[in-house]
């Protein structure tokens, strides 16, 4: 395994690419940092405005008076371990005018230790240090405040610590919280007390980013330690783990392009056979895009869906789906709710383990039997049961899932299409069906197809 560490006096410049995933730590510090707090305070100390790393596509610089941290820790970012041996942080807390203080922020910081990264892309910025539970923390896009997924280990509890701000905070159109919207801690959002530990031994807090922006982080009323950054545009994917437990394991949506060539095996938009139907597919461009999801001890690993809380993750028999293999699952019972918003139509996979016997599910409405959907076993060849999978046409919109049966739900997928007016098809005689990749359908079931050049759903 590759390794990064930064020296006892200088931080050396830390630039790897996954693909198009950078990470940085501090480099050759211009001008350079001090050696320690007690260097910082010193009598004809100057303060300055370190850069600590410039990429190809983060600049991290920070503010006054910062020195070098030191730390024992480390992660894992796809792979690559970052040591937290040396770091960046600051002799003063931040302020702005007279304070930041402790729940509230009025404005951006100008002195004091704090963080700016400026990006060149859009995706998500992952800032990753030293956190402790009984500190607040703020971050800004420009001079609004903007909600962050936290993330991190604690060795005394023995559990990953995660906190999504955006469910904390009202957000306007934008995005932006409410300058009135009081942070307070965070940490009794994750489940624990203040008094239960102190010092997390590695965190990482997860901000979303826009092209030619400058994001601002910092601690209210107090210093927070910085030792790297991990920069992730689109349709990238990013794993970030500590002492064997994943913080973040999570793709930004991907996007993938088929291309229709209107003559395929299944006699696409070309038939000559006895139904006296004839039919053209000129052929287009379809994409889909997919938001996947399974589950871990500490739930689900999307964003995208909302489970309740409370809702009870195990460890069970496992399953292995499209050449995946998934350990634990999400036990659906009378309380469990699944919620997520389709940008388009689409269709929505369900996969369910045997550890249970149910695998059927209600879409929205759990006390309309027609809203009541039936997985299928998928079998070996001896006809053992693997697994169930369900699949059901999904509208643009906000759906809920409920409890039909008492199930053991390891992963699930929706798919929704868009570019589907780049098909066009000619048809005589009687009406014919075509999928959603552009093939034949004789008899179709519940599902969206093309009709006569339209989206139809089929119910």
């Amino acid at each position: 395994m590759k390794k990064i560490l930064l020296s006892a006096f200088a931080l050396f410049a830390v630039m790897t690419a996954f693909a198009d995933v950078e990470i940085g730590t501090a480099e050759n510090v211009s001008p350079t940092l001090y050696a320690s707090s007690d260097d910082a305070n010193a009598d004809g100390a100057t303060a300055f405005s370190p850069t600590f790393c410039k990429g190809e596509i983060v600049t991290w610089t920070g503010g006054e008076d910062c020195w070098y941290s030191t730390g024992t820790s480390s992660v894992e970012i796809n792979g690559t371990e970052v040591s937290f041996k040396k770091g960046a942080a600051g002799v003063n807390n931040p302020q702005i005018g007279t304070s930041i203080v402790n729940g509230t922020t009025t404005g951006l910081p100008d002195s004091g230790t704090y963080y700016q990264f400026k990006v060149t892309q859009n995706g998500y910025l992952y800032i990753l240090g030293k956190f402790d539970t009984s500190k607040h923390y703020v971050a800004w896009e420009e001079s609004n405040r903007i909600p962050y997924v936290f993330a991190g280990y604690d060795s005394k509890l023995k559990q990953v610590l995660t906190c999504d701000m955006s469910e904390k905070a009202t957000l306007d159109a934008n995005g932006y919280i409410d300058e009135s919207f009081e942070i307070d801690t965070i940490w009794k959002y994750v489940g624990i007390e203040r008094s239960e530990t102190g010092s997390i031994e590695a965190g990482v807090v997860r901000i979303a980013v826009k092209a030619d922006k400058t994001y601002t982080f910092c601690g209210t009323g107090t210093k927070v330690a910085i030792s790297a950054y991990c920069f992730a545009p689109e349709e990238e994917s990013v794993e970030i783990t500590h002492s064997g437990n994943t913080l973040i394991d999570e793709t930004v949506p991907t996007s993938s392009t088929e291309e229709g060539n209107g003559n395929d095996d299944n006699n696409v938009g070309n038939d000559d056979g006895n139904n006296d139907d004839s039919g053209n597919s000129e052929g287009g461009t379809t994409t889909t895009t997919s938001y996947e999801c399974y589950f871990t001890a500490d739930g689900p690993s999307s964003s995208f869906y909302t489970v309740n809380s409370g809702a009870s993750y195990k460890s069970g028999s496992g399953i292995t789906y499209n050449d995946e293999s998934y350990s634990y699952y999400l036990l659906m019972e009378s309380s469990t709710q699944i919620s997520f918003t389709a940008p388009n139509d689409g269709s929505l996979t369900l996969v369910y383990g045997t550890d249970k016997s149910g695998y059927n599910i209600y879409l929205d409405d759990k006390t309309n039997t027609s809203n009541k959907y039936k997985g299928e076993a998928v079998t070996d060849d001896e006809g053992n049961t693997l697994y169930y999978v369900l699949t059901i046409s999904i509208t643009a919109g906000e759906h809920t899932l409920y409890k039909a049966d008492a199930a053991a739900l390891y992963y699930m997928c929706l798919s929704v299409t868009t570019g589907i007016n780049a098909v066009s098809l000619q048809t005589t005689g009687n009406n014919i069906y075509y999928n959603l990749n552009g093939q034949r359908v004789s008899n179709p079931t519940k599902g969206i197809y093309i009709l006569n050049g339209k989206k139809v759903l089929v119910k």
